[in-house]
């Protein structure tokens, strides 16, 4: 037989409902009441088989907004305060440490908890998901589907799983001691999450399978490398990345690269390389390039080399496919006597003057005297008794690196 049940004031019933969870939040339980349709005791362990309803009817504001608790349950000081059924607001409201001066957000909401000096809402488990949260709508998973973590976002539709956001400190931060500090995979590289569990340590790992791993988008700088070894290490190829096989010195960009691959890549209308060897760091200026240019090189440093090509095993060190432009290349005009002067104070006296006279100059053939710091002259010996052209080129000679 049913037990009949039985009504009370709103008053009776919300004193009784608030000692049994006062009770039960100071520990003070005393002998256990066991009936439907009783009424909750205080200072008891009131205990029932089935569910337990209070409806709150009270209607909200012209405005709309919350106005008061379904059930609340309080120390005096107000230190703890637990909240159930806000109308139009919070359902579930937990309050640990005084109350603090700023109301919670003027929106509905399942759980609101403030902690004030302590952690405000604490997940656990053993041994699966200490947190689960979902947004949109509710994706046909399984929490047991769920890798094992402290916490497990899903977004589904256009819902974010996760958005984090600071005001002057990090918006969100990754950490781990011997793995990676945060893992971001994308399109394919989502198939396979029990190869996420196996990367090479590192701050931040980005995996995409025909998707960018990492994307950096900025009016000033997208991706920002910084370290006192390697900045950022590009590598591609089939083979596996083998990090033992880096610089030994610090490196701005490091890229490297397996089989037919490519280390570094560059691509523009303007510059597609440029390469810099400068005094001091610094943001320089834009070179003032006379034409679309694949590698642009230079260096401001006294003494410095521009491009350096070497080859250790005696073979080729550089190789020029199509025509090329020096700029040691001149020309100059012999004068009836068979003589010309080119300044020149960049010449030493080991460098090597080629010249091509591009006329007759009758008998006579050409040699150069070398002025160092000045310039060289171009003599004939034999006067020509005519103006003739020629083109010279100077080059400079190196030792072995």
């Amino acid at each position: 037989m049913e037990a009949q049940a039985k009504t009370f004031g709103r008053k009776g019933m919300l004193a009784g409902g608030v000692g049994a969870l006062v009770a039960a939040a100071l520990g003070r339980v005393s002998t256990a009441q066991a009936a439907n349709g009783e009424p909750l005791l205080l200072g008891k362990e009131n205990t029932a088989d089935e569910t337990t309803s209070l409806n709150f009817t009270k209607q909200p504001t012209a405005a709309g907004a919350p106005d008061g608790d379904a059930l609340a349950v309080a120390f005096g000081d107000g230190s703890v305060r637990i909240g159930a059924g806000t109308l139009g607001g919070t359902a579930v409201f937990g309050q640990v440490g005084k109350p603090r001066q700023s109301q919670p957000w003027d929106t509905a909401a399942a759980g609101w908890f403030t902690g004030g000096e302590n952690p405000g809402a604490i997940g656990i488990s053993d041994s699966h998901i200490g947190v689960i949260g979902l947004s949109g709508p509710v994706p046909a998973i399984s929490p047991s589907e769920l890798d094992p973590a402290g916490g497990h976002f899903v977004g589904a539709g256009e819902a974010a799983g996760l958005c984090s956001r600071s005001d002057s400190m990090p918006g969100a931060i990754g950490m781990s001691s011997t793995n990676v500090g945060l893992v971001g995979a994308t399109g394919g590289a989502t198939e396979d999450d029990d190869a996420l569990y196996s990367l090479m340590a590192s701050g931040v790992h980005g995996i995409g399978a025909k998707e960018p791993g990492v994307c950096g988008r900025s009016e000033t700088v997208g991706v920002l490398g910084e370290s006192k070894s390697i900045g950022a290490w590009g590598a591609a190829g089939p083979d596996e990345l083998d990090v033992t096989q880096v610089p030994s010195f610090p490196t701005g960009v490091w890229g490297q690269a397996s089989g037919r691959s490519i280390g570094v890549l560059g691509n523009a209308p303007f510059i597609g390389v440029w390469a810099l060897a400068a005094k001091a760091p610094g943001p320089p200026q834009l070179p003032a390039v006379q034409k679309p240019t694949g590698l642009w090189a230079q260096c401001d440093v006294e003494d410095g080399v521009g491009v350096l090509a070497l080859h250790d095993g005696g073979g080729t060190a550089l190789a020029v496919q199509g025509r090329a432009e020096f700029s040691g290349v001149g020309g100059g005009t012999l004068n009836r006597r068979g003589d010309a002067f080119i300044g020149d104070p960049h010449i030493r006296s080991d460098s090597l003057v080629i010249v091509t006279l591009n006329g007759d100059p009758g008998k006579g053939a050409p040699w150069v005297d070398i002025q160092p710091g000045k310039g060289f002259m171009v003599h004939m010996t034999e006067p020509t008794n005519r103006a003739v052209p020629f083109s010279y080129m100077v080059l400079d000679a190196r030792e072995a690196a």
